[in-house]
C-alpha cells in the first residue's frame, strides 16, 4: 500500500516537471536563449550585492 502511493506521487511529480510550450511559446523562449537581452540596472545590482555577500566567497572556494 506504502509503495503504491510512493509510485503514484513518483508519477505526479515527473509529469509535473513537464514543461508544455504551445509552438509560439516555445519560439519567444528559445529566441530568448539565443539572444538574450541585455542586463538591466536591477541585475546588475543584485550581481554586485551577491559578490559582496559571503555566499560568493563560499562558492568560489569550491
Amino acid at each position: 500500500m506504502v509503495q503504491a502511493s510512493l509510485e503514484k506521487a513518483q508519477a505526479i511529480i515527473d509529469q509535473e516537471k513537464i514543461i508544455r510550450l504551445s509552438q509560439e511559446d516555445a519560439k519567444v523562449f528559445f529566441n530568448a536563449l539565443d539572444n538574450p537581452p541585455a542586463p538591466n540596472d536591477n541585475l546588475l545590482e543584485a550581481v554586485a550585492a551577491y559578490k559582496d555577500s559571503s555566499l560568493y566567497a563560499q562558492n568560489r572556494n569550491t
